[in-house]
């Protein structure tokens, strides 16, 4: 009877683990949409409409960091190991192209919600191996 306690208490600790890493998971997940689709609302702002519409490669110059950022965020759900060497390369390419270590407020803004997002996957990683 004592091996099915452990066995049992083993189970749930699992069980807990594996409820843990999928919050952590969807949690990254739905951090970077909404950084995401933050990014795409200012990009939308960025032009003005008569060169969105006659010029639509730089519109799309400015979509790109939010669509990457969905791309790497699905990724990172799905793989955490991995999702957050890319998250937090995306974190330095951002702070060394917008120039963000020069100031507090765009850091803050820019490069630390990649940074979260990078710690919340490397946490999901640490709870469950990943394949």
């Amino acid at each position: 009877m004592k091996g099915f306690i452990v066995n049992f208490t083993a189970f749930r600790q699992y069980e807990i683990k594996m409820k843990t890493n999928t919050f952590l998971k969807y949690l990254a997940l739905t951090l970077g949409i909404i950084y995401a689709t933050m990014m795409l609302l200012l990009a939308v702002d960025s032009l003005p409409l008569k060169e969105t519409t006659t010029e639509p490669g730089g519109f799309l110059i400015h979509f790109a960091p939010g669509l990457v950022i969905i791309l790497v965020s699905v990724y990172g759900s799905v793989r955490p190991k991995y999702g957050r060497y890319v998250f937090l390369l995306i974190t330095v390419v951002f702070t060394i192209y917008y120039e963000t270590y020069k100031a507090v407020g765009a850091f803050m803004g820019i490069s630390f919600p990649l940074a979260a997002i990078a710690f919340i996957l490397f946490l999901a990683s640490l709870t469950i191996n990943d394949k």
